[in-house]
């Protein structure tokens, strides 16, 4: 009989377990809904601009005094730029030119800045060659341009 007894109420615990586990008022899923999720990830890096190499110029024709030229510039960016060069003369007797952004050639005065290339982010090496024409007096004069570079980074918003 105690067997009896024992049977009995194991048969009711197991009855009270699921009358409790299915009442209707306890659930752990209230609040939370099933709908896609979009989460957005934005990584910003500080803008960097690396020159690593200037080439020596590289007469590529000559009409009497007047000389083209090309030299090659070396440099990675990770951001938005501008290439710029400056002329550094102090006014001798030379006259140059440089192929700007469109594709003519500006001259390059004394003090005066000139946008040469532009370009969007990457971090490759860019590899540009800069094209000149130089007006120049002497017949054997060296090819040496009076030119700066500069790497100017654009904004971001």
């Amino acid at each position: 009989m105690a067997w009896r007894i024992i049977g009995i109420g194991r048969c009711m615990g197991a009855v009270a377990v699921l009358a409790v586990g299915s009442a209707t008022g306890l659930s752990g899923q209230v609040g939370i809904s099933s709908s896609v999720a979009q989460v957005a990830l934005i990584a910003r890096a500080v803008p960097l601009v690396t020159l690593h190499a200037v080439g020596r110029p590289r007469q590529t024709e000559r009409r009497g005094n007047l000389r083209s030229a090309v030299v090659s510039l070396h440099f990675s960016a990770n951001s938005a730029h501008r290439l710029i060069v400056r002329n550094t003369s102090t006014g001798d007797s030379s006259r140059v030119w440089v192929r700007v952004v469109d594709g003519t050639y500006a001259e390059l005065v004394p003090g005066a800045v000139l946008r040469i290339a532009r370009s969007g982010g990457s971090t490759r090496v860019i590899e540009r060659e800069i094209s000149y024409r130089i007006e120049s007096n002497s017949e054997n004069a060296e090819l040496e341009l009076p030119v700066r570079y500069e790497i100017a980074v654009d904004p971001t918003l």
